[in-house]
């Protein structure tokens, strides 16, 4: 018998958009809506996402408007957690770092990553 864990199709993408200081929350957003499209075209269950606080509202926003007209029959629910009590969220930050840092930091990572979207 395969551990549940093991069961579960994990996803693996990295959403990047150019930011700066001023369009950090707007960039975020755009790779947040993008992401839930795609956990929705996939059957994704379950999403959490690190939590920071008062922004997010922001968040929540987002991903009402990406599921659109259909949030109750697509099946996913989504919850806010603070990394601190949820250590699976450390993952995908320490991917994402890899990823940013380049030269050998991404050569590592790269086959854990399935694929890149530039928006």
């Amino acid at each position: 018998m395969r551990p549940a864990a093991l069961s579960h199709r994990l996803a693996r993408g990295i959403y990047m958009a150019p930011c700066t200081p001023k369009t950090e929350e707007q960039d975020r957003q755009r790779c947040l809506a993008e992401a839930v499209r795609r956990l929705v075209a996939c059957r994704a269950q379950r999403v959490i996402i690190d939590s920071r606080e008062e922004q997010d509202r922001h968040d929540n926003v987002t991903i009402y408007r990406a599921l659109g007209c259909r949030p109750s029959t697509t099946g996913v629910t989504y919850t806010h957690q603070d990394s601190t009590s949820a250590p699976l969220l450390w993952i995908p930050d320490a991917v994402a770092w890899c990823y940013g840092a380049g030269g050998d930091w991404r050569r590592r990572i790269e086959p854990a990553i399935a694929d890149v979207t530039n928006l």
